[in-house]
This record gives structure tokens, C-alpha cells and sequence, in this order.
């Protein structure tokens, strides 16, 4: 990876490196999730979701168990009260699996981070 983001989360060798753009429509999430399923598809997992405003929202698990992953990333958004935004998180496992309350809070924390550090910079 030689990525720069200065947000990777690293669980029991799994890295979770999370991401955010700004969307103005449905067709804006399409294009960006495929960006990046073309820019890491060597990953694990690509997770994700958005907000556009209060009734327009969605949220992808892409084959982590139901709940653990996208909803975390919408649920965050939400509570930041984020809107016109995708949170993306790239998943690399790391050959031990997590278990559901760690995979979790996992995600939920990789996207935090990622606000957070906006927020200062």
C-alpha cells in the first residue's frame, strides 16, 4: 500500500484505512465506490456509507457480516450530522478474524478518526 492516509486503524493485523467525499446525488456514490473497488482490489473489503440529507441515506457491509461495517459508518455520519458525504472504509484482514462487537468497532472508529482529524486540519 503506499497510500498516505494518516487514519489507518490497525486491529490484530486487520488494517482499516477510512475515507470521506462529498456527494451531491446517488450517481456520485456509484462512481466513487468504484474508484475504489478499482484502487484496492486487492482489499479485503470495501465498506461503506452515505448521506445526502435527512430520507436519503444507504450503507454497504460488502461481505462483512450484517451490521458490523456500513451501518457503523452511516450511524457515525449521522451522529456527526454529516450530509452530502460517502465515508468509505478499505478493510485488509489480517488473517484473524475480529468477532462482531471488534469488527464493529472497528469500522466505527476508522471513520471517526477520519472526522476527527478533518475537523482539526
Amino acid at each position: 500500500m503506499t497510500d498516505k492516509n494518516k487514519n489507518i486503524l490497525k486491529v490484530k493485523k486487520s488494517i482499516f484505512i477510512p475515507f470521506l467525499e462529498h456527494i451531491e446525488n446517488i450517481d456520485d456514490v456509484k462512481v466513487i465506490v468504484k474508484k475504489y473497488r478499482e484502487k484496492y482490489k486487492d482489499s479485503s473489503h470495501i465498506c461503506w456509507g452515505y448521506i445526502l440529507n435527512e430520507n436519503i441515506f444507504g450503507c454497504s457491509d460488502n461481505g462483512e457480516p450484517h451490521g458490523t461495517a456500513g451501518l457503523q459508518i452511516l450511524n457515525v455520519l449521522k451522529s456527526k450530522k454529516k450530509f452530502n458525504i460517502i465515508g468509505i472504509v478499505v478493510r485488509y484482514f489480517g488473517g484473524t478474524k475480529l468477532g462482531c462487537k471488534i469488527l464493529a468497532e472497528s469500522y466505527r472508529k476508522a471513520i471517526e478518526n477520519k472526522i476527527e482529524y478533518l475537523e482539526i486540519h
